[in-house]
């Protein structure tokens, strides 16, 4: 997750917005508050527990499941509004989809909705669609592996999965995870593990 730590602090420095609001809040997102961020940022559940607008709305790897919420982004936000979604092209997708027919298990991570939603020229619709006007759209989370969700030794021996996982992070740890997300060479389009777009109002 660090990624979009490093895709947010840019925009801040490079909007100069005052206040973020990150919704809906998923316990696997673990949260930006007092982390990446210098302006003022809430993070909510959902959109009715909101008591005022802010410069950026954003989420993380929700929208594909309801993409009508774009339109609460909008109502939420003075400026700007942002998604993340999981990558349905990443090439590491296949092995996540085959855990889940073998263990028989039905998908409870943030990969599922619409796969249409889940491309960078899909979720550029959506925001189109909406009348935003893109300002970024690009790719993060770059990391030497593809983007199966689970490990190899999970894929053979079941595990809890839905346990959120939260390292420690830091601002000099947001730094190498960009660093990295520009020098990898691989082709992003399939191993990125998130395609992301940020809008202005």
């Amino acid at each position: 997750m660090a990624s979009q730590y490093t895709v947010l602090r840019k925009w801040e420095q490079e909007y100069q917005f005052k206040s973020a609001c990150e919704v809906p809040y998923q316990d696997y997102v673990w949260g930006v508050d007092g982390h990446a961020l210098d302006c003022y940022h809430r993070s909510y559940r959902r959109f009715s527990d909101i008591e005022a607008k802010f410069d950026l709305v954003w989420n993380f790897c929700v929208i594909q499941q309801n993409p009508r919420m774009i339109h609460e982004m909008i109502r939420n936000s003075n400026k700007y509004v942002a998604s993340f979604v999981p990558n349905s092209l990443n090439i590491g997708r296949t092995l996540h989809g085959l855990y889940h027919f073998v263990h028989k298990t039905r998908c409870t991570h943030p990969d599922r909705g619409d796969k249409s939603l889940m491309t960078l020229s899909g979720l550029i619709q959506l925001f189109k669609n909406a009348g935003i006007k893109i300002l970024e759209a690009r790719y993060c989370d770059m990391p030497p592996q593809p983007d199966w969700v689970i490990s190899l030794k999970n894929f053979f021996k079941p595990a809890d999965l839905e346990t959120p996982y939260r390292p420690s992070t830091t601002v000099q740890m947001l730094e190498r995870v960009f660093w990295f997300d520009q020098a990898n060479p691989l082709p992003k389009r399939i191993w990125a593990h998130h395609p992301y777009v940020l809008g202005g109002i």
